[in-house]
């Protein structure tokens, strides 16, 4: 019989998202959109790139390994003493994307680092459909992780969330819209200009 238990444990989140792939893909390998939904970087669209993202907690580094424009983003994400690759595929569908992202690489030890990513990785998912959303209404959309989201990889009873803050030229439109686009207990505020 196999023993499974020694086996590296992968997530995997999945969502369509009404934008087309090339449009995605800017989110996905443009610093400055990147860090609207992740958080600071000096990330470029290149294979063998090395890069830092970075937050109040610490940060991530990273190396490029696979870029097909608009197809498939790979990369590694090595923080503390996680070692794993994030890889993103962008499928057309007939009314968007089918965007899938996949961890790959946690120990079975590293239990606290996968149930954080499980939750952490559908929220930052969210974040991009956001990014792109406040974009198509010409919105500017600044999602802020408390320091406490990643600091809480390390511990099981993570409370997982976000605030969105979005500074817009459409009022109320686009608070409505963005609010029934956020996971549930997560909130928008809208600076009125």
């Amino acid at each position: 019989m196999n023993d499974m238990s020694n086996e590296p444990l992968s997530v995997v989140v999945e969502r369509e998202i009404p934008h087309p792939p090339e449009k995605i893909w800017r989110a996905l390998t443009q610093p400055h959109l990147i860090e609207e939904w992740l958080m600071k970087n000096d990330f470029r669209p290149e294979q063998g790139h090395r890069f830092n993202l970075s937050a109040d907690w610490g940060g991530v580094e990273g190396e490029v390994h696979q870029v097909e424009p608009d197809r498939t983003l790979s990369y590694s994400w090595d923080t503390k003493d996680l070692r794993s690759v994030v890889t993103w595929t962008l499928s057309p569908t007939g009314t968007g994307t089918l965007l899938r992202m996949e961890q790959t690489g946690f120990q079975p030890d590293q239990q606290p680092y996968y149930r954080g990513a499980q939750a952490g990785w559908r929220l930052i998912h969210r974040g991009v459909h956001l990014t792109l959303h406040a974009e198509k209404l010409r919105a500017r959309l600044v999602l802020t992780h408390p320091p406490h989201l990643y600091n809480s990889l390390a511990h099981e009873s993570a409370a997982w969330g976000f605030r969105a803050v979005v500074e817009a030229a459409h009022g109320r439109e686009v608070h409505s819209e963005l609010e029934q686009s956020m996971p549930t207990g997560a909130s928008v505020l809208v600076a009125w200009a």
